[in-house]
């Protein structure tokens, strides 16, 4: 059992991005409270943020700041991992 693969994002004005997963899971992450924690509060220069680019179903930005699809993935569907675990061994 993987978390499907973060396939496309697109960032959106306001610190948010537009992402798309690989089972057709998409949606929209806000940013503007993430942004306000360590190393992250260096993407409220929308400069900076708007350099967003996935690899490996990883958001890069400059500076190695980097956020990981999955935990974006859970957040989306609302989930935490030993909820997302649990649907998955009850749907297989």
């Amino acid at each position: 059992m993987k978390i499907p693969k973060l396939i496309h994002i697109k960032p959106q004005d306001n610190l948010q991005i537009q992402l798309q997963y690989e089972d057709g899971t998409e949606g929209q992450i806000d940013f503007r409270l993430k942004s306000e924690i360590g190393v992250l509060k260096r993407l409220n220069v929308k400069s900076l943020f708007e350099q967003v680019t996935l690899a490996n179903g990883v958001l890069h930005w400059p500076n190695e700041i980097e956020v990981d699809g999955d935990s974006l993935y859970l957040e989306l569907k609302g989930m935490s991992f030993d909820d997302w675990e649990k649907e998955q061994l009850v749907n297989a």
